[in-house]
């Protein structure tokens, strides 16, 4: 027996213990969030990915960018208003959880045959865009999808255009204040050099790949940063190119968990979340 009264004192091994919800693919609704939030408190989670928005559709409803919601989303009451998400960071924050949004602007590209780095967010997986502002997406719905896309529809931002970037950082400023956290992720994963090297308007205009992403990684982070944001993307930009990214940029680790140590050596934090382990639809989970 032990005598009352009991003092337990406890602590997570890990800070940041998160799970990734894909409402892009296939919407869940306000209640089914809420269901999930519930869930995860009751496991001592602490971090909602919400995975919001991506090439197959955009049911985030932003401010000032509403006709992207109106025009891709699956229908009209497969959306996400300022007002639900307002709730949906107060019912996650009364129970301990923040909300991380991903792809608050879709992905910078999707993997294409002929390239050998694996990214997925801005500026790819942004096909959806081009349903509201064609002139803002290069390749768009072009095919055959496997040659321009990891997956379709095609699709992505004319990263080296101005034009588009003031484009991206406002609509990127829009979404990053419907969200408290101060993690916002931007993407990077899977970008297709065939996309530009098709597109009409030869988007690149004779640049390398790496000098446009890393020009338009430096003015989108440089918005979020000046909302209090911390960018976070996936390990590809920290990995596969150049670029000059802040030291506390955080990683997303999510192609194997060999890259995790990949990714620290070069001094980043990262998240591991890698597919061969964490991904619930690739039969992993644990």
């Amino acid at each position: 027996m032990i005598g009352a009264p009991v003092e337990i004192q406890d602590s997570p091994a890990y800070l940041y213990r998160g799970f990734l919800l894909d409402a892009a693919r296939n919407f869940f609704s306000v209640s089914d969030i809420e269901r999930t939030l519930d869930t995860m408190s009751w496991v001592h989670m602490n971090t909602f990915h919400w995975h919001v928005v991506d090439s197959q559709s955009f049911p985030l409803v932003v401010p000032g960018f509403t006709d992207m919601a109106e025009k891709v989303a699956y229908s009209a009451d497969a959306v996400y208003t300022p007002q639900n998400v307002a709730h949906i960071v107060s019912y996650a924050g009364q129970r301990g959880i923040d909300v991380l949004v991903v792809r608050g602007i879709p992905r910078l590209g999707t993997k294409g045959k002929e390239v050998n780095v694996r990214n997925r967010k801005t500026p790819g997986h942004t096909s959806a865009i081009s349903k509201a502002y064609p002139e803002q997406v290069a390749c768009a719905d072009a095919k055959p999808w496997g040659t321009y896309a990891n997956e379709p529809p095609a699709g992505q931002l004319r990263l080296a255009s101005l034009v588009t970037i003031d484009f991206t950082t406002s609509l990127l400023s829009a979404a990053a204040k419907l969200f408290p956290s101060t993690l916002f992720a931007t993407g990077g994963d899977e970008i297709n050099t065939r996309c530009y090297q098709d597109d009409p308007q030869q988007d690149l205009a004779g640049r390398m790949l790496n000098e446009a992403l890393d020009v338009f990684t430096q003015v989108t982070h440089g918005v979020l940063r000046n909302l209090g944001k911390t960018p976070v993307v996936w390990e590809e930009m920290v990995l596969n190119f150049n670029l000059t990214l802040s030291n506390d940029t955080i990683a997303l680790v999510w192609i194997s968990s060999e890259d995790a140590a990949a990714v620290a050596a070069k001094g980043f934090r990262f998240i591991h979340a890698a597919s061969n382990s964490f991904y619930l639809d690739c039969g992993a989970g644990g």
